[in-house]
């Protein structure tokens, strides 16, 4: 039944209204608690992740500047410096907010990765990756944040989940949208490769073993490929700053110096085994 429920909600065409943002922000806030504190299921928060997504929908649908916010000042991207100026002359430039949206979904990050006791599952996480890969994009460094400290992560299991969202929701990032989150896509980055050496620490405590290690593998290539897509000069769409030489450098560089430590920690692993 709560499968049927779910498949049906993905279908809606029209968008249901909403008496205010502030309306809607609420409503989905509340959905995320109740899949947080009281979900018995998967199936549950699956439920509660597609109705959260129809909640987003109308939003985007009714009050877009709240889904626009997360741009955070980069949708500028490819403008002449000319237009820029007037456009900051003008007061089009708005100091860069966080998104609602996005708030709600990085306190179930949080949830998710920290709570012993939370419900949620990565459906919620998934589902909302899908249909708003630009915002999913922006949950991305609190999860590679939350990994790199792993004394915060429940157990080892999530931080493969985590690795996992990761991999997915950068996947679903057209590559023509490189230039306009070039700003999120270096936070990440950088995130990223403290949490890929964190990761790759053995620790029994919190079941990070050797097999869970390993069972990180696959999707942290699949982000170091969508990552270098992103920061290679060879193609236009894929360059995404005015020198895309030094971004791409930097690049390597940055994952050169991973890959070294990541070596280091799974030889002491071995030696130690």
């Amino acid at each position: 039944m709560t499968a049927l429920v779910k498949t049906k909600l993905a279908h809606v065409k029209e968008h249901p209204c909403l008496e205010s943002l502030q309306h809607g922000v609420a409503l989905l806030k509340e959905i995320h608690n109740l899949a947080a504190t009281k979900a018995p299921t998967a199936s549950f928060v699956g439920l509660c992740s597609a109705m959260a997504v129809l909640v987003v929908k109308s939003i985007a649908c009714y009050y877009p500047d709240a889904v626009s916010l997360a741009d955070t000042g980069t949708g500028d991207a490819g403008m002449s410096p000319q237009k820029k100026k007037k456009r900051r002359d003008d007061g089009g430039e708005k100091e860069s907010v966080g998104s609602p949206i996005v708030e709600i979904y990085l306190a179930s990050v949080e949830n998710y990765m920290t709570k012993k006791r939370t419900r949620l599952y990565p459906s919620l996480f998934i589902d909302f990756c899908n249909k708003f890969p630009a915002l999913g994009l922006q949950l991305l460094p609190k999860f590679a944040e939350l990994i790199a400290t792993t004394d915060t992560v429940e157990k080892g299991f999530k931080i493969v989940q985590g690795f996992n969202i990761m991999a997915l929701c950068l996947q679903r990032l057209p590559v023509k949208e490189n230039a306009r989150y070039k700003n999120e896509l270096i936070k990440f980055q950088k995130l990223f490769a403290l949490a890929l050496v964190e990761a790759t620490r053995v620790n029994e405590e919190k079941g990070m073993t050797i097999a869970r290690i390993k069972e990180i593998v696959k999707p942290s290539v699949t982000i170091i490929k969508r990552l270098k897509t992103a920061f290679t000069a060879t193609t236009a769409t894929a360059t995404i700053t005015g020198s895309g030489d030094v971004v791409n450098q930097n690049n390597n560089s940055v994952f050169a110096d991973t890959k070294e430590t990541i070596e280091g920690n799974l030889g002491d692993a071995e030696k130690a085994a």
